[in-house]
């Protein structure tokens, strides 16, 4: 049970970070949100492996799955995420990049050769569901589904959903071969920092994203330190639990965003019947897969 607990503790601590981030976007671009605690990620992990891991690891060939997974998560998963948003709208986008417990579980069954059995198929599907309704953004106008899925900027959202998954996967396979979350966390974490700011780098438009205002510094700080908790547990719980039952937990982070706002951002955030019942899901599927 300590992979199930690790992964829900994941989640908990990325509810908080989102409702922090959401606190200093409110005057600060969200590429600099991503900068500064992305760069506090990485020297926090960078610290602890220095001071619990010998360097002789970093050798190790397991290493390269930690690279294109930083590749690929959260780097070209939040990508497609914000070109969906711009293609077919947030809610669609949000709800579509919230099914990657299932590519996870895909290609952990075909690569990984893990197990599905009925129960956690359930649990899967209440959570992914779940996590689909709490995604949907109530305050923007109606939206046409129909249309939106038959346009092919749906794809976009779903390559992201795809590019999640495949990251949990590939953390999962460098972990079996490199004995360190540490490790794990720190070039993952690493990777994604350099990508974005080779992307930053190179392209005039992402420079001109970077909106910057000190009374958002506090909220990224803070913002950094809980993303580093929530990406130790998601390392930690991989390296001790099968990815078709840890990803739909750290999923459920979702369900802590939604809580955590409720409590922080009284003035923003409401109850209603959509996230009551996107709630009631996520708990539910959590609890089937926990007992799977």
């Amino acid at each position: 049970m300590w992979a199930e607990l690790f992964a829900i503790l994941a989640a908990a601590f990325s509810g908080i970070y989102s409702v922090l981030i959401k606190k200093g976007l409110s005057s600060s671009a969200p590429l600099a949100g991503v900068l500064v605690t992305l760069s506090i990620n990485v020297m926090a992990f960078w610290i602890l492996l220095t001071l619990y891991v010998p360097y002789s690891i970093l050798w190790t060939p397991g290493i390269i799955f930690f690279i294109a997974a930083g590749a690929f998560a959260p780097f070209l998963g939040r990508t497609m995420l914000f070109i969906g948003i711009d293609l077919v709208g947030a809610s669609v986008s949000r709800s579509i990049v919230g099914t990657s417990p299932v590519f996870a579980a895909f290609l952990a069954v075909i690569i990984l050769h893990e197990s599905l059995n009925v129960l956690l198929i359930i649990g899967i599907v209440l959570v992914v569901v779940g996590i689909v309704i709490l995604s949907y953004d109530t305050t923007s106008p109606l939206i046409n589904w129909k249309d939106r899925l038959r346009s092919r900027g749906i794809m976009i959202p779903l390559a992201g959903s795809f590019f999640y998954g495949t990251s949990v996967v590939l953390r999962k396979m460098g972990l079996d071969l490199v004995d360190s979350a540490i490790a794990g966390a720190a070039i993952t974490s690493s990777t994604s920092l350099a990508i974005n700011l080779f992307y930053i780098g190179f392209s005039g438009t992402a420079r001109d994203q970077i909106k910057f205002d000190k009374s958002s510094f506090k909220y990224f700080i803070m913002g950094g330190i809980f993303l580093t908790f929530n990406w130790f547990l998601k390392f930690l719980a991989l390296k001790i639990g099968d990815v078709v039952i840890v990803s739909p937990l750290q999923s459920t982070g979702a369900l802590f965003t939604v809580l955590f706002s409720l409590l922080l951002l009284k003035n923003v955030e409401r109850v209603n019947l959509t996230i009551v019942t996107g709630a009631i899901l996520v708990v539910l599927g959590a609890i089937v897969v926990s007992l799977s």
